[in-house]
């Protein structure tokens, strides 16, 4: 998944590392996936000016919880409850991660990445930030955001209808098609990456924001 980030942010322009803050949940679903307006023709990459208005299309990042349970900002106590323990967990290059993560501020402090049953989180002492679901390796794994779910039963022709701007500015690859979404409605620097297989279902959800 590094790779595929890393070869993702060639084709975005480069911004500030900064994490996302989460927003209060809304109470309306068309605040949490907000359609575009038909009268708004232009494509936003979140974070690419301050001159650009909020993003029109985009999934609050508060408003997702995996297998609708578990908030992506959790602790150590909730994960383990839910997910039981970890399957893996690696030390990062410090060295090379060019402050492309969660904790990051004026320093790098030491961070962990934790895996479980499809699940990729960044962890710092208790607090886990959510990077990745990986639908190829959990059939029952999903993410849900109010009425909208996605799982590896997810296609891109669904996504289109209700996000028809980000899937209209995809990134086609030789094995993948990638499809950028904000992670709110105020503008940031990092988005939401839905890869689809060739054959249009979801395979992978995951954060990225650039070095």
């Amino acid at each position: 998944m590094k790779t595929r980030l890393l070869l993702f942010s060639t084709t975005i322009c480069l911004m500030s590392c900064n994490t996302t803050e989460p927003k209060e949940e809304q109470k309306e679903i068309t605040s949490q996936i907000n359609v575009i307006s038909e009268a708004d023709t232009s494509i936003q990459t979140p974070g690419a000016s301050s001159n650009y208005p909020p993003p029109t299309e985009y999934i609050e990042w508060s408003s997702i919880k995996i297998n609708n349970v578990l908030p992506l900002n959790t602790n150590a106590e909730q994960v383990k409850g839910f997910l039981g323990m970890a399957d893996s967990t690696t030390t990062p290059d410090y060295d090379n991660i060019c402050y492309n993560c969660h904790f990051c501020n004026e320093k790098i402090p030491p961070f962990k990445y934790v895996y479980f049953k499809g699940i990729e989180f960044e962890q710092l002492n208790d607090s886990l930030e959510f990077w990745s679901a990986d639908f190829t390796l959990n059939k029952s794994l999903f993410l849900q955001s109010g009425n909208m779910r996605f799982d590896h039963r997810t296609t891109l022709e669904e996504v289109s209808r209700i996000f028809p701007k980000a899937v209209k500015a995809k990134q086609v690859e030789e094995a993948y098609i990638m499809v950028s979404i904000s992670p709110s409605e105020q503008l940031v620097d990092g988005s939401f990456i839905l890869e689809f297989n060739r054959s249009g279902y979801l395979t992978m959800f995951y954060y990225w924001f650039p070095c």
